[in-house]
């Protein structure tokens, strides 16, 4: 979804700072999208350490000189284990990838968004954000934080001119 999302934004005229765990599938789609025409640079990150989260931010400013919009893609399932199955392993996996990555690259972000005059958010949530069902225990509580925090992220900095929306895919 995050390679999909990356080609929109390029063909619409973006600078693109692909972002993946996997330093290979960033650089891969960064060249996808250069060989397409448009600029973009890759970053190896890992969403749910702050300081890969920064040196992933600081690498797209100083490429790009600005971030105007945030796509916050990272996630991974739990294999809709329900409380009882999950472990507290998966559990703090889970959130520290599904959550606190959207609130990690968040708070990286928002600072020059604001001095910029504003920005825009959009957070991966899923249909698991809305209802039960659409996934196990960690991952349900994991997409209705990121709708949460979504919607306090517009609640805080709307007013500065950061617009925060959560997309929720699913079935």
């Amino acid at each position: 979804m995050g390679r999909a999302m990356a080609r929109r934004f390029a063909a619409e005229g973006a600078r693109v700072a692909a972002a993946d765990i996997v330093a290979d599938r960033a650089a891969a789609t960064a060249a996808e999208l250069r060989d397409a025409g448009a600029e973009a640079e890759a970053f190896e990150v890992d969403v749910a350490a702050a300081d890969s989260v920064a040196a992933a931010v600081e690498g797209a400013l100083a490429s790009f000189g600005r971030i105007d919009l945030l796509c916050s893609n990272a996630g991974i399932l739990d294999d809709y284990h329900a409380v009882l199955e999950t472990s507290e392993e998966e559990w703090d996996r889970v959130l520290s990838i599904n959550l606190k990555g959207m609130y990690l690259t968040a708070r990286a972000v928002l600072p020059q968004m604001i001095d910029n005059g504003g920005g825009v958010i959009v957070n991966t949530a899923s249909i698991a954000g809305l209802v039960a069902g659409g996934g196990g225990a960690a991952y349900t509580a994991a997409k209705h934080g990121v709708i949460g925090l979504t919607r306090q992220l517009s609640f805080d900095y709307g007013p500065r001119g950061v617009r925060a929306n959560a997309i929720c895919p699913g079935a």
